[in-house]
């Protein structure tokens, strides 16, 4: 029985290079594991060659799936490194489209301010006009009470020799 806990350990060091050896390892799993089962269970003779050639061609296509993820995964960066620089553009121009808003908003402020101005400047010239209009009405009306009479001329007393 000492042979089959060695054989179930090798076993649990196979499955244990499986899985914790980091994704982002620059070394494919295939080659750790072969020298694993070169080195390991081999000697024991648990592993005949069809088995060990299986196991090999396993993780070989176990290698190109984790290699494409990396792939995969570097794309998926990039990508989100582009959206996220998109974003920050986009960012940029709703700040400045913020500010020009802010800056229009305070140019129609100053233009209700200057149209108040020039509706009061209005309404003063109306009134002014209308003064002007009463007033000229009434210099036309005095000149015409006088207008018709015979313009009276001192011409000092008569017969009266000072």
């Amino acid at each position: 029985m000492p042979d089959q806990s060695v054989f179930q350990c090798n076993c649990a060091t196979l499955f244990l290079l499986l899985f914790a050896i980091s994704w982002s390892a620059s070394v494919p799993i295939q080659g750790v594991i072969h020298d694993a089962l070169r080195n390991g269970p081999m000697h024991q003779g648990y592993f005949s060659g069809f088995a060990f050639e299986l196991i090999l061609s396993r993780l070989s296509v176990i290698d190109q799936s984790i290699m494409q993820l990396r792939t995969d995964v570097r794309t998926l960066q990039e990508r989100d490194q582009r959206i996220a620089d998109n974003i920050t553009r986009l960012e940029q121009r709703l700040d400045n489209v913020e500010t020009r808003l802010d800056e229009s908003n305070a140019i129609g402020l100053q233009i209700i301010d200057q149209q108040s101005r020039i509706n009061s400047l209005s309404a003063d010239l109306l009134a002014i006009s209308n003064r002007q209009d009463q007033a000229e009405s009434a210099i036309g009306s005095f000149g015409q009470r006088h207008h018709g009479r015979p313009h009276h001329v001192h011409h000092g007393r008569r017969g009266h020799n000072g």
